[in-house]
């Protein structure tokens, strides 16, 4: 029997972009997919050039203004008319057995969700610049609470539809990590399960979103902490590792200098002094790399779906 999955894709003025994702998306071998793209605002002619695709399995709903990533998202979990939701980021990538394999792995462990590894590629040219492990459900549970273990984001994960309305969706007060919020409360609702081959691509540019508007980042931190200060899950926020990735995206939007600045007093106020040398080497260090707080050296050959074009 075929399963069926809803791809939730927010997008907003990346015409060109979100055409050619829904089209690889449409691709997904052995599932049938329904497609909800949610055209948060866009001033182009994005949603004119959606339904110019003519195919039944794509749905566009619009917002009249922005209204956020979390809001577009949650348009689309209202929305969805199959048992599993996926999400998917305009600009990222997934293997064509992405939802195969994760649906598989689903009824094999009788998960509430799956998560995946993935592979960090430069939009310009495609080269993989490092890959990053799913961790075991085992650490998912233990180490969530901590720091975000789910690569690329919401471009990762597949969970069941009931589960996310059950849960009231995605949280519309957080920008920033409305989807690290959202696994917490996953993995304290449902059952996670991982599959550990990398099948989603995370596309490196100067505009992910994480890399913009980055300063405001702290604030959501700490309604996340309180947010979660009673759960059921062990572990707890790490301030040091939240404000490393802060640092991240302030390193490379041109700012080393505000990324030494961040890790520094986060050292200060929540560890050691001897911890300030290192914070401030790490967030230097980190202007002229692009690597995730889990990467790990990719030295293996590119899989061939990341060459596939729409």
């Amino acid at each position: 029997m075929t399963e069926a999955v809803s791809v939730v894709i927010p997008t907003r003025d990346r015409m060109h972009i979100v055409v050619d994702t829904v089209r690889l998306t449409l691709d997904q071998r052995h599932v049938e997919v329904e497609v909800i793209v949610v055209d948060d605002g866009s001033r182009d002619a994005t949603a004119e050039a959606l339904e110019a695709l003519g195919d039944p399995r794509v749905t566009v709903l619009r917002n009249a203004s922005s209204r956020g990533v979390a809001r577009a998202r949650n348009r689309g979990i209202e929305r969805a008319a199959h048992p599993w939701i996926a999400f998917l980021d305009d600009d990222d990538r997934w293997s064509p057995d992405k939802l195969r394999v994760q649906l598989e792995r689903a009824r094999a462990e009788d998960a509430d969700f799956v998560y995946t590894a993935g592979l960090a590629v430069a939009a310009g040219d495609g080269r993989v610049l490092y890959a990053s492990p799913a961790f075991t459900p085992e650490e998912m549970r233990r180490s969530i609470r901590s720091r975000n273990l789910v690569f690329a984001g919401s471009s990762n994960v597949l969970a069941r539809t009931e589960l996310l309305r059950r849960l009231g969706g995605f949280d519309e007060s957080l920008h920033h990590i409305a989807d690290w919020d959202m696994w917490i409360r996953l993995t304290e609702a449902g059952r996670p399960a991982a599959c550990p081959e990398p099948l989603v691509a995370y596309v490196v540019h100067e505009t992910n979103m994480h890399r913009t508007a980055i300063d405001s980042a702290g604030r959501e931190g700490r309604i996340l902490r309180a947010k979660h200060a009673h759960s059921s899950l062990p572990g707890r926020f790490d301030a040091i590792v939240f404000r490393g990735w802060i640092a991240d995206g302030q390193a490379h939007s041109g700012r080393p200098g505000r990324a030494a600045l961040t890790f520094a007093v986060t050292a200060l106020r929540h560890r050691s002094r001897s911890d300030v040398r290192h914070a401030v080497g790490s967030a230097l260090r980190a202007a002229g790399l692009r690597r995730a707080p889990n990467a790990v050296e990719f030295d293996g050959r590119a899989p061939d779906w990341l060459s596939i074009r729409p």
